[in-house]
């Protein structure tokens, strides 16, 4: 008889295993691949994902897989000025100013890149230094031929955004919004593909990369 309990308490234990490991499948494998899931969610489950890495440091690793933070395709229209510009008072719906549209639109990709890997403030080894992907952002009707966006610009377009200040947190000591208005790595941004990561250096500098090293 008490081999016949034993034999349930495992079986019971097994089930919960195969149940909870389930559902993190589910979770953090699953539904943030899922086509059609909203942007929010898919950002929030990799922001999570990040969170449990960066608390479950044990023995100077961390036990818990990035399984969540996938690189997303998504698309920016230059000229989506229901994006950029809806009530017109920045003037770049009149101006035909695709360049600063384009711009802000990846701006605030990047800015949900930061915030999706906790920005500066979760924990990372050594060993996982390096950049992490957030998203594959295809520009199109971005005119004229051989228009680009350069750091400058993209970094106004997350000022323009309210994610960063002049004068606040992001602005001298962070390279999510620049140190002198520099992203941490950078290649122009053209018409086409272009990608958007986040960059680990392992202490307080953690930033974003666009294009370079991605």
């Amino acid at each position: 008889m008490a081999v016949g309990k034993k034999a349930d308490i495992k079986f019971i234990a097994f089930l919960i295993l195969a149940i909870v490991g389930g559902v993190i499948f589910v979770v953090f494998v699953v539904l943030p691949t899922t086509t059609g899931i909203s942007s929010d969610a898919g950002d929030s489950f990799c922001h999570l994902n990040a969170a449990l890495k960066s608390a479950m440091f044990t023995g100077g690793h961390w036990v818990i897989p990035l399984l969540s933070c996938h690189e997303r395709t998504t698309k920016v229209d230059a000229n989506n000025w229901d994006e950029c510009d809806a009530d017109g008072k920045r003037g770049w719906k009149s101006a035909n100013n695709r360049v600063s549209c384009a711009a802000y639109q990846l701006a605030i990709l990047g800015k949900r890149c930061f915030e999706m890997y906790g920005e500066d403030t979760y924990k990372f080894s050594a060993s996982e230094t390096g950049t992490y992907p957030c998203f594959k952002a295809k520009v199109v009707d971005f005119t004229p031929s051989g228009t680009v966006i350069d750091e400058s610009k993209f970094t106004e377009g997350m000022r323009t955004n309210g994610y960063c200040t002049n004068a606040g947190r992001f602005n001298n000591d962070n390279f999510a919004c620049g140190n002198s208005e520099n992203v941490a790595g950078w290649r122009d941004i053209k018409s086409g593909e272009n990608k958007i990561c986040f960059d680990e250096f392992g202490g307080s500098d953690d930033g974003i990369r666009v294009n370079d090293g991605c």
